[in-house]
């Protein structure tokens, strides 16, 4: 004798609730993380941006042995968050966008509103004992994180970051 045998498909209900209790419990542990995780490579991101400007900046300064200007692109301001650009000879070599869920500031030891790099690849600067800041503080910044970049640019040209925490 010869028994059907019925092929069943799908979960039964204890299957699928255990399935939802499972995927609640890891979206509640995991989004926060994966939030803050977003908010880091955000600034790491925007901080290499910054870096790789600098950078720019003084490789072209060299290799055209002429002055090379970073400015913001509000003029006269020493809030880059807007976004700055690159010249040479008034000609606009590089322009990088703005800022998103940031500030960005420049501090300068000269009152300057821009970087200046120099032929030999040094920055303009008078006061000789202070460097020039550019300090990334991200919107969303939590009292004791080290969420705050700032990225000095030393007399020779080189930038250089550190981290500090949000006060």
């Amino acid at each position: 004798m010869r028994y059907k045998t019925k092929n069943l498909l799908g979960f039964t209900v204890i299957e699928l609730m255990i399935t939802i209790v499972i995927a609640a419990v890891l979206l509640t542990v995991g989004v926060p993380s994966f939030n803050e995780l977003i908010k880091q490579n955000n600034i790491t991101t925007q901080t290499n941006t910054i870096i790789a400007a600098l950078n720019y900046a003084r490789n072209e300064t060299i290799t055209q042995n002429d002055d090379v200007t970073i400015q913001p692109i509000i003029a006269s301001s020493t809030d880059w968050t807007a976004g700055w650009q690159i010249t040479a000879d008034g000609n606009t070599l590089r322009f990088f966008d703005a800022i998103d869920d940031a500030a960005l500031q420049l501090s300068h030891p000269d009152s300057d509103t821009t970087i200046v790099y120099r032929p030999d690849g040094s920055v303009k600067n008078d006061d000789a004992s202070s460097n020039i800041t550019l300090t990334l503080t991200p919107n969303e910044c939590t009292t004791g994180e080290d969420d705050i970049r700032l990225v000095t640019v030393s007399l020779s040209g080189h930038p250089s970051i550190s981290r500090v925490n949000c006060p």
